[in-house]
């Protein structure tokens, strides 16, 4: 709940961005269903995005004032081309200017816009007749003056100008009777004191006027009955007490009152049931929870609440099946894990939860099958790991969201040298290695991902003199011998991948010039002979 609406069920309003199948509200407005408002400032030239909702082709949606000549978009308003919404004040001074899912007419100009003294002035979608000014515009005495969306008949201010004693004085779309007064002039303590468009009775005061203990006290429109006190009354602990339009029940408590541990709390308008509690009351660890206007079920906790392992964790307003946690609760590795406002099946795990090997992982909001890992929303097949988990030397492996067949690994995990080995997203065939892993002699070996036939090796591994050698990923002929390899006198030299003529030999070998070695040449017994021209 913000502002004093009711969300329907399964709605959120206000910074709730993380319900992806639900609505998502902001400032009392209605989304169409999958459509996400309020800070996705990063696709200018593509659909406008947040949390799994399509904005219509080039809209844009808070705080988007990179987009002079494009649409911009505010709390899930479209804006008519070249208008402009919301405190993007100095970059459009002769465009449209919006705020709050209003049109401003031609050349009308909207909150805190106080360089326009000859244009319109417009504060939360009401447009002022030519030359009425609203909202904090003190430089216009003889004017109209305007607070959010009333027009002062003239001669009569609004909201804190407090230089006009003998005329009305007007906070918030409310007129006041003549000589009446409202919101903070205390110089009238016989008449009428308001504050956002409630009338007191006579002798009644409102908003912060405590040295009235006898009287009616009150806070954003509405009235206390008598001898009750509302928000920040902290000296009447048996009475009533409210913040934010809302009536307490008796011996109830709102809003930062933490020295009634016994008696019911409130944040933000909603009423708990006896013995809830809400928004960071934490020393209440066995009573109900609550952040940001919903109610916890029993035992449920809600934000950053980690001193409660076996009861419910909740962040951002998204309520936790039994057990499960959310956001960087690493200290439960048999509960369930969550990152981000997704509820993860039983025994999954996300976001660099690197403890739990047998569990699942996840991260980025993306679900993986049992016993599957993943980095960055790749999903792995079964048992397949990502992205430089090495303490898993007997599983998959992988980086950079690719996909490696069965038991092979991937980018620099040396130590599996039974494995496969992979490089750079390259598949190996089974039992080969890649790049620089020369602890494998009797395996394959290559180099810049390339296969090297069975038992062949390549570029600089001199450890191998009765195996093939490779250089430049070229492929020798069996038992040839390639580039400055000078350790193997009795079988073929080769330079530069090219193969010699038999008994020839290349490149300032000069010890041999007419010798046929082939006679001398040994093989062994996995390896018969075959000689190529």
């Amino acid at each position: 709940m913000f502002n004093n609406t009711t969300c329907p069920k399964q709605y959120y309003m206000f910074n709730n961005t993380t319900c992806p199948k639900q609505y998502y509200m902001s400032n009392n407005t209605t989304c169409p269903k999958q459509y996400y408002m309020f800070n996705n400032t990063t696709c200018p030239k593509q659909y406008y995005m947040s949390n799994n909702t399509t904005c219509p082709k080039q809209y844009y949606m808070s705080n988007n004032t990179t987009c002079p000549k494009q649409y911009y978009m505010f709390n899930n308003t479209t804006c008519p081309k070249r208008y402009y919404m919301f405190n993007n004040t100095s970059t459009c001074p002769k465009q449209y200017y919006m705020s709050n899912n209003t049109t401003c007419p031609k050349q009308y100009y909207m909150f805190n816009n106080t360089t326009c003294p000859k244009q319109y002035y417009m504060f939360n979608n009401t447009t002022c007749p030519k030359q009425y000014y609203m909202f904090n515009n003190t430089t216009c005495p003889k004017q109209y003056y305007m607070s959010n969306n009333t027009t002062c008949p003239k001669l009569y201010y609004m909201s804190n100008n407090t230089t006009c004693p003998k005329q009305y004085y007007m906070f918030n779309n409310t007129t006041c009777p003549k000589l009446y007064y409202m919101s903070n002039n205390t110089t009238c303590p016989k008449q009428y004191y308001m504050f956002n468009n409630t009338t007191c009775p006579k002798q009644y005061y409102m908003f912060n006027n405590t040295t009235c203990p006898k009287q009616y006290y009150m806070f954003n429109n509405t009235t206390c009955p008598k001898l009750y006190y509302m928000s920040n009354n902290t000296t009447c602990p048996k009475l009533y007490y409210m913040s934010n339009n809302t009536t307490c029940p008796k011996l109830y408590y709102m809003s930062n009152n933490t020295t009634c541990p016994k008696l019911y709390y409130m944040s933000n308008n909603t009423t708990c049931p006896k013995q809830y509690y809400m928004f960071n009351n934490t020393t209440c660890p066995k009573q109900y929870y609550m952040f940001n206007n919903t109610t916890c079920p029993k035992q449920y906790y809600m934000s950053n609440n980690t001193t409660c392992p076996k009861q419910y964790y909740m962040s951002n307003n998204t309520t936790c099946p039994k057990q499960y946690y959310m956001s960087n609760n690493t200290t439960c590795p048999k509960q369930y894990y969550m990152s981000n406002n997704t509820t993860c099946p039983k025994l999954y795990y996300m976001s660099n939860n690197t403890t739990c090997p047998k569990l699942y992982y996840m991260s980025n909001n993306t679900t993986c099958p049992k016993l599957y890992y993943m980095s960055n929303n790749t999903t792995c097949p079964k048992q397949y790991y990502m992205s430089n988990n090495t303490t898993c030397p007997k599983q998959y492996y992988m980086s950079n969201n690719t996909t490696c067949p069965k038991q092979y690994y991937m980018s620099n995990n040396t130590t599996c040298p039974k494995q496969y080995y992979m490089s750079n997203n390259t598949t190996c065939p089974k039992l080969y290695y890649m790049s620089n892993n020369t602890t494998c002699p009797k395996q394959y070996y290559m180099s810049n991902n390339t296969t090297c036939p069975k038992l062949y090796y390549m570029f600089n591994n001199t450890t191998c003199p009765k195996q093939y050698y490779m250089s430049n990923n070229t492929t020798c002929p069996k038992q040839y011998y390639m580039s400055n390899n000078t350790t193997c006198p009795k079988q073929y030299y080769m330079s530069n991948n090219t193969t010699c003529p038999k008994q020839y030999y290349m490149s300032n070998n000069t010890t041999c010039p007419k010798v046929s070695l082939i006679t001398h040449l040994k093989y062994s017994t996995d390896h018969p002979p075959k000689i190529q021209y």
